[in-house]
C-alpha cells in the first residue's frame, strides 16, 4: 500500500475518480485485524491463564481462568472495543498527520515565513541595494535574505535545470527546510557554502555614507573623419559597491554632458521613504568598480580620457558635509578593462593613464572597433583574481544523476554569463519552492555575484526576498509590504498558506467522518461491554453464591470481576492501539494528498499524537472502570441465601 499511488485514478473510460481499493484500504485493514483478533484472543487468554495459574493468588487465578474458560463470550466484547480503539487511533493519527503535512507543504511552497517579490517599477521602486535596510526597518522582521533564480544549462544530453542562489550566511535563520530532506544539518551545509566565498580585498568606504560624490575629468576626442551623431555621445557613470553581505550593486548617476572638463557626480547610497524613514544598504560598504558606459560613442581618438580626480562621501542625504576618501586598491593595484556588448571584460594595463586613477577611452587594447554599448571599468585587481577558484554548489533534486557526479566532484554548468567549473560540496533531496524531480543547484549568492561580474560585468538582479518574521506580527508585516512605500508585486505568508491548505473541505470531511465513526463505535462498544458483563454476571449468580459460601469475601468478589473485565479491556486497548498504529503507518502516506490529489511535497511523515491517544484510552478506561464498579456494587447487594435458593429453583 505504501508504494501503490494516489487515491485519484483514471477509469476505463478515462475519467478521473476515487480508487475504491485505496479508499477502502483502512476499512479492509481494520476488518483483517478483527478477523485476526478473533483467533488470537482465545490463545492469549489461555497463555495468561497458564502464567497466572502458577501463582498463589485466588482472585487472579479465577479471573484468568474465567476468560480462558469462555473465550467466545469475551471475544465479542473485546472485538467491539478493539475496533473502536483502532478507529480512534487511526482518526487522531490521520488528523495529526494531515495537519502536519499541510504545514510542511506551506513551508515548502513559501520557503520562509514571508516571501516577497519586490516592486521593480522605475521611479517608484526601492533600489535593490537598499531593500535589506528597508525590510529591517519593519517591526517584526528578524532577518532577510535575497534570492536569485535562473535557468541553468547542464549539458546537451542532460538538458537544463534551475540554479538558485541565496545568501548562505543567513539562510539557516530564514529558510524553513524540513530536517529529513538533507543528510547533513542545513546549518552546517550553509556554513560550508559561506566559508568558500571568495576573499576579496576592496577599498572600504569609511563610516555609513548616504551619498558619494565622484569628481571626474572627461575628454572625448572624436576622429575628424567621423561625422558625430546628432544626439551626441551618451555617457553615464556608475559605481559598483559591495555591502556587508558581499552583494554587488551598481548605482548609476545622472547622465553627463559630453563637454570636456571636471565634473562632479553625486550618487545616492540611501533612499528616503514615504514614511520619512531612510533605507540604507548593509554597512560597511566597499568600492568594487568605477564605470563609464558609452551607449552611443562614435570613434574616439586615443587621447580621450576618463580620470577620477576625487571621491568624497557624505553621512546624510542632504547638506554639504563631505569627507574625501582615500581609496587604496591593495597590493595588487588597480585593473582597467573594457566590456563590450557581448563577451567578457578585456583587462589591459594599456588603458591606464600613468600616474592617475583613470583610463584611456580607446576601443580596446588593440585599437579594433567594437560596436557600442561598451563599458570602461576601473576596479581593484584583487576582484578578478579572487574568483579563480571553482564556485561551490549544493546538488539537489536529480542534479547528481543528471551530471553523473557525486559529492566532491567538479563539473561545468552555464551560470548565465558563461560556462564555469563548479564543485559539488553537498547534496539535498529537495529544496523549498523547487521541483524535487528536476536538476537543481544551490549556490551562495555573493559568490555567484562575483563570478558573474568577473565574467561579463553583470551585477546580480535578485528576484525575491525571504523574510524571517515574528509569528505574532506576521499579518502586519504582510500588509505593510503590500502598501507604500514597498508596493511589493507579491507577498506570500507561510502562516496564511498553511491556513488556506488546512481548510480543504474534503480532508475536513474525512476527519469529521472518522471522528463521528470513533464516537459511534466507542458508544456501541461500551454498551456491548456493559451488556456482556451484566449478562455474564447474572448467569453466574449461583457460582458467586457458592464461592461466597466457601469463604470468598465481597471484596475478593469485586476484585475478581474487576480483574476479569480489566484483563479484557487491557487486551482490547493493546490490540486496538496496535491495529490503529499499523493502519496509520500503512495507509496515511498515500491517503494524505494535496487538493488536486497529487502526492504531497515534501513527502508525508506519519505523526502519532501520543498525548491524544493516551487521553482517549484514559477516558475509555475510566468509563468502563466506572461501569465495572457499579456492577460489582450491585452484585454485593444480592443476599447469600437468596442466591443459593435461586440456584435450587
Amino acid at each position: 500500500l505504501r508504494h501503490y499511488g494516489g487515491t485519484i485514478t483514471a477509469s476505463v473510460q478515462g475519467q478521473l475518480g476515487l480508487d475504491p481499493f485505496l479508499v477502502a484500504a483502512p476499512a479492509l485493514g481494520l476488518l483483517a485485524g478483527a478477523v485476526l483478533a478473533l483467533r488470537l484472543i482465545p490463545l492469549l487468554a489461555q497463555l495468561i491463564e497458564h502464567a497466572v495459574g502458577r501463582t498463589r493468588g485466588l482472585v487472579s487465578s479465577l479471573g484468568a481462568w474465567q476468560v480462558a474458560r469462555r473465550p467466545q463470550r469475551y471475544t465479542r466484547s473485546a472485538l467491539l472495543l478493539m475496533l473502536a480503539i483502532a478507529l480512534g487511533v487511526f482518526a487522531v493519527s490521520y488528523t495529526g498527520t494531515w495537519t502536519a503535512s499541510q504545514g510542511d507543504q506551506a513551508d515548502y511552497q513559501v520557503g520562509a515565513d514571508v516571501a516577497v517579490t519586490p516592486d521593480r517599477r522605475a521611479g517608484s521602486a526601492i533600489p535593490q541595494a537598499f531593500l535589506a535596510g528597508a525590510y529591517a526597518g519593519l517591526g517584526g522582521v528578524r532577518a532577510s535574505m535575497p534570492l536569485l533564480r535562473q535557468d541553468m544549462r547542464i549539458s546537451r544530453t542532460a538538458g537544463s535545470g534551475m540554479l538558485l542562489a541565496l545568501d548562505a550566511s543567513v539562510a539557516d535563520r530564514v529558510v524553513r527546510l524540513r530536517p529529513d530532506l538533507s543528510a547533513v544539518p542545513f546549518r552546517q551545509m550553509m556554513n560550508e557554502l559561506a566559508s568558500r566565498r571568495p576573499k576579496v580585498d576592496l577599498p572600504r568606504l569609511a563610516g555609513t555614507p548616504q551619498r558619494l560624490r565622484v569628481s571626474i575629468d572627461l575628454r572625448f576626442d572624436i576622429q575628424k573623419e567621423i561625422v558625430p551623431r546628432p544626439s551626441g555621445p551618451q555617457i553615464s557613470v556608475a559605481i559598483v559597491v559591495r555591502d556587508a553581505r558581499g552583494m554587488l550593486y551598481r548605482l548609476v548617476g545622472e547622465p553627463l554632458s559630453p563637454g570636456a572638463g571636471t565634473k562632479q557626480l553625486v550618487i545616492p547610497l540611501a533612499k528616503r521613504l514615504a514614511d520619512d524613514r531612510v533605507a540604507t544598504p548593509q554597512y560597511p560598504l566597499e568600492l568594487a568598480a568605477i564605470e563609464v558606459e558609452a551607449a552611443s560613442l562614435d570613434f574616439l581618438e586615443p587621447t580621450s580620457q576618463f580620470v577620477v580626480s576625487q571621491v568624497a562621501a557624505s553621512p546624510s542625504l542632504d547638506g554639504d558635509d563631505w569627507t574625501t576618501l582615500q581609496l587604496s586598491p591593495g597590493a595588487a593595484g588597480w585593473q582597467y578593462s573594457l566590456t563590450p556588448r557581448s563577451g567578457g571584460p578585456i583587462p589591459s594595463s594599456n588603458l591606464a593613464v600613468p600616474g592617475r586613477l583613470g583610463m584611456h577611452l580607446t576601443f580596446n587594447a588593440s585599437g579594433q572597433p567594437i560596436d557600442p554599448p561598451f563599458t570602461y571599468a576601473i576596479q581593484p585587481a584583487s576582484l578578478g583574481a579572487a574568483t579563480d577558484q571553482s564556485l561551490a554548489i549544493i546538488g539537489a533534486g536529480t542534479f547528481l544523476n543528471a551530471t553523473d557526479t557525486k559529492v566532491g566532484d567538479r563539473t561545468a554548468i552555464d551560470l548565465g554569463s558563461g560556462r564555469e567549473q563548479v564543485q559539488v560540496i553537498d547534496a539535498l533531496d529537495a529544496f523549498p519552492t523547487l521541483a524535487p524531480d528536476s536538476p537543481l543547484a544551490i549556490a551562495d549568492l555573493p559568490s555567484l555575484a562575483l563570478f558573474q561580474y568577473r565574467l561579463g560585468g553583470i551585477t546580480a538582479d535578485v528576484d525575491a526576498w525571504w523574510l524571517a518574521v515574528d509569528p505574532s506580527r506576521d499579518a502586519r508585516v504582510v500588509v505593510a509590504l503590500a502598501d507604500a512605500p514597498y508596493n511589493s508585486f507579491a507577498v506570500t505568508s507561510r502562516i496564511e498558506r498553511a491556513r488556506a491548505l488546512r481548510t480543504d473541505p474534503v480532508a475536513l470531511g474525512v476527519i469529521g467522518a472518522l471522528s463521528l465513526g470513533f464516537v459511534s463505535a466507542a458508544l456501541f462498544a461500551s454498551i456491548g461491554f456493559v451488556v456482556s458483563a451484566s449478562v455474564s454476571a447474572r448467569e453466574r449468580l449461583t457460582e458467586f453464591a457458592l464461592l461466597r459460601a466457601l469463604g470468598l469475601s465481597p471484596g475478593q468478589l469485586s476484585g475478581w470481576l474487576s480483574l476479569e473485565n480489566g484483563l479484557l479491556v487491557a487486551i482490547s486497548l493493546i490490540g486496538g492501539t496496535g491495529l490503529g498504529l499499523l493502519m496509520s503507518w500503512v495507509a496515511l502516506p498515500f491517503v494524505t494528498v494535496t487538493g488536486d490529489a497529487s502526492a504531497a511535497v515534501p513527502g508525508v511523515i506519519v505523526t502519532i499524537p501520543w498525548t491524544t491517544i493516551a487521553l482517549l484510552e484514559g477516558i475509555t478506561v475510566a468509563v468502563l472502570g466506572l461501569m465495572v464498579i457499579v456492577l460489582a456494587t450491585l452484585l454485593r447487594r444480592i443476599g447469600l441465601g437468596s442466591a443459593l435458593r435461586l440456584g435450587d429453583e
